[in-house]
């Protein structure tokens, strides 16, 4: 049974945390391929050579073609592994060393290809010649045909005006995300919505825009719940779901982006009676908090999940993913007072020895942790229920976890009656 007590103070204390998000610029590739037939051949520029450029920690593919000056550029997502394959008629294909995207500066990858087979290697051709540490060996196959040549020349000007358009798209959204994630940092959330968008229908493929945008509409909801605005608000939470589910479908091994995604449905159950987005969170934040290599942030994330199922009133399962943070962070503030409030929402009286124990440690958790507590609604909410269990359920606080206001009280009082006597 949950106490009224519980209940009642639960809906008062509501903390959202409104901060700006950083994340890894959208990167790019870009280089020069060069082909040289034969021996006594200089290497030369070369246009119409295939460029396939391969996601190897997680599926995707990206591909393009060399434009007149023999150039190719591509952007791509700042998170993850790539390879890139060049293959091209005549011509033995070349893999390049495993590379990640690091920044928001194009990485330059540059290729010089020889005579060979013609061949266009697969993905899974592409891992393979990385285990063994070489590339394919070259053989001998016939000309390019008449046709096939006259097919490149059609091909030219579409491969420069691509090239193009890739290379302007990618600045433009590199603007919008910049100049996004300024307003971000002063916390104007409506310009940096505003600037997100106009990235997203530029380059509707690309993780991190969803991903800031998400952030920033689950700010500005915060805010505007805290204004009272609560219609305003359950809007922009239920598009910041939106949009964080569509980074995390692009990005499926950022932890980051499940975190942004799964606060908005956490929020949207929690606040808004919203039963479906309840399970959409706990699946997130399991997701999320697999992951996650940092412990404190995955402790985080599974002590929302515990925070999900007291919203539901199942105190079992509540309690079991409390006891999961515990475990491996025995001092964990959050996890500990989940614990205490677990108890106290399901001990509603004394009646039983039991029952006296059970609030008896609630009392010694809440007293461990009220002063590690910074000042605000949080350390309030402690403090009521410490003064819950005081005064209407007669527990004393035990002497080993009394809380340093209350040991200073003790010694006043000490002082006081050594004066008296």
């Amino acid at each position: 049974m949950i106490s009224r007590f519980t209940k009642c103070i639960s809906v008062l204390v509501f903390l959202l945390i409104v901060s700006t998000f950083a994340l890894a610029q959208q990167g790019a590739v870009k280089g020069v391929v060069k082909v040289k037939r034969s021996a006594s051949d200089a290497p030369q520029p070369t246009e119409g050579i295939t460029v396939d450029i391969y996601r190897i920690d997680i599926t995707g593919k990206y591909n393009t073609k060399t434009d007149k000056k023999g150039e190719y550029f591509h952007s791509l997502p700042a998170f993850g592994e790539y390879v890139i394959s060049v293959s091209g008629p005549e011509l033995s294909p070349i893999t390049s060393n495993k590379f990640k995207i690091g920044g928001d500066q194009p990485l330059e990858q540059n290729f010089e290809l020889v005579s060979g087979d013609g061949k266009r290697l697969t993905q899974t051709e592409v891992v393979d010649y990385i285990k063994k540490g070489g590339a394919p060996a070259a053989a001998n196959t016939p000309k390019i045909t008449a046709e096939e040549a006259k097919k490149l020349d059609e091909d030219r000007a579409k491969i420069e005006k691509d090239n193009a358009k890739i290379k302007t798209d990618f600045e433009a959204v590199k603007k919008h995300v910049e100049a996004g994630a300024v307003f971000a940092q002063k916390s104007d959330y409506e310009n940096a919505i505003k600037e997100f968008k106009e990235a997203m229908v530029i380059d509707d493929a690309q993780s991190v825009v969803y991903a800031q945008l998400g952030q920033a509409l689950f700010n500005l909801g915060a805010i505007r719940f805290n204004a009272k605005k609560k219609d305003e608000a359950k809007a922009l939470f239920t598009e910041s779901a939106q949009y964080a589910e569509k980074a995390t479908k692009l990005a499926t091994d950022n932890a980051t982006y499940i975190k942004i995604y799964a606060d908005s449905c956490h929020i949207l159950a929690k606040q808004f009676g919203a039963i479906d987005f309840g399970e959409k969170a706990i699946n997130a934040y399991t997701i999320g908090s697999t992951i996650e290599t940092d412990p404190a942030k995955k402790s985080k994330m599974i002590n929302r999940i515990a925070d999900i199922y007291y919203s539901q009133g199942d105190m079992e399962k509540c309690s079991t993913t409390y006891e999961k943070v515990l475990a491996t962070d025995p001092n964990n503030t959050e996890a500990l007072k989940g614990k205490a409030n677990v108890i106290l929402a399901t001990t509603a009286s004394i009646n039983t020895p039991q029952d006296k124990a059970r609030l008896e440690e609630a009392m010694g958790i809440y007293q461990k942790i009220v002063d590690s507590l910074p000042d605000g609604a949080e350390k309030s909410e402690v403090t009521g229920y410490i003064a819950y269990l005081q005064d209407t359920m007669k527990i004393e606080t035990p002497k080993e976890t009394k809380s340093k206001k209350d040991k200073d009280k003790d010694k006043d009082k000490d002082k006081k009656d050594k004066k008296g006597k």
